[in-house]
């Protein structure tokens, strides 16, 4: 058994595998492959982002499923601003005023890397690892929450 993600396991796959078939051919193993079974775990997302629009004049507008977005322009809501109506998210402010929020792969280039050397300072090794081991189903793609 192999756990690992998807991107990053190629690597150590193919050095295990390469080393295991040396092994083999010298008889010093006695199965062809090293693992009988792959299990990619799923990815940590970043902290949900949250959008709305606003027109020429600075008024939000609301975020319409499959409506044009044209001639608006974007604006980062803060997560304090934003609350869980239904399937979707409001404007805390004005709840007709619908937000898009998407999660997006950390990355350094978006800004929503999560360190963990600061998550261990802050709350300890044992906590992190308890974390990630119950943010879910271990294939299924996660959201990271410091929030609670």
């Amino acid at each position: 058994l192999y756990v690992g993600g998807a991107e990053h396991a190629v690597l150590h796959l193919l050095y295990a595998r390469f080393w295991h078939k040396v092994l083999f051919d010298i008889g010093a193993v006695s199965t062809k492959e090293p693992f009988r079974r792959l299990v990619s775990q799923g990815m940590i997302l970043g902290e949900v982002e949250y959008t709305a629009f606003v027109d020429a004049e600075g008024n939000y507008v609301s975020a319409k499923g499959g409506g044009s977005t044209e001639g608006l322009a974007t604006v980062k809501v803060a997560a304090e601003e934003a609350k869980k109506v239904g399937d979707g998210y409001v404007l805390d402010a004005d709840s007709s005023v619908r937000l898009t929020a998407r999660a997006h792969k950390m990355s350094k280039s978006r800004g929503n890397v999560v360190n963990p050397d600061d998550v261990v300072r802050d709350y300890g090794a044992d906590s992190l690892r308890l974390y990630e081991m119950f943010m879910g189903p271990l294939r299924e793609t996660k959201l990271w929450n410091t929030k609670g």
